[in-house]
């Protein structure tokens, strides 16, 4: 699979085009089981609503409103990086999310980023299917701004096979 199969038709249109009357909002959900809910931003000065995804793990088929930040996120490029990564800086941070993220620094677990590009014509679900998700594994935070890089999880440390197969889940092995 490309990275542009990936796209819908209308944000590829978009792209190509660059009318002047579509814009794309670039959006960015901080999740982690810490946060009391998760962290949405859109690269904008005012705040956005879109519907999410099926498939969220979070509000799915949902309307859901954005928060405006200014943020810089560089796309890994999964057709040529052999382990792709994005860098993500979100600009003027708010002490609320620097709190949500003091509560994440003490688990084990990731912090995942998803990214969803919308159309201003179109906000009924995202125009990446599915949507890019990673995970934090290095971040930097001060009083002006976050930093971190995503990856993708780490298929090499995944159990093989997923599941078990043991005599108490499966008599018949016995």
């Amino acid at each position: 699979m490309s990275g542009n199969d990936i796209l819908s038709e209308a944000i590829k249109e978009a792209y190509a085009s660059a009318p002047s009357d579509v814009i794309i909002h670039h959006t960015i959900e901080l999740s982690h089981s810490a946060f009391g809910s998760p962290i949405r931003v859109v690269q904008d000065y005012v705040e956005f609503q879109a519907t999410l995804e099926s498939t969220a793990p979070y509000n799915a088929n949902e309307t859901v409103t954005f928060s405006p930040y200014g943020f810089e996120l560089t796309l890994p490029d999964i057709n040529s990086d052999p382990s792709p990564s994005m860098r993500l800086t979100i600009d003027n941070v708010n002490t609320i999310i620097l709190s949500e993220l003091d509560k994440a620094v003490v688990s084990t677990e990731r912090i995942r980023i998803i990214y969803r590009p919308y159309l201003s014509t179109d906000t009924t679900s995202p125009h990446y299917d599915p949507p890019l998700s990673m995970f934090l594994y290095s971040v930097s935070a001060d009083i002006h701004s976050i930093t971190g890089e995503a990856r993708f999880s780490n298929l090499a440390n995944i159990r093989f096979p997923r599941q078990i197969y043991t005599g108490e889940r499966f008599p018949l092995l016995r």
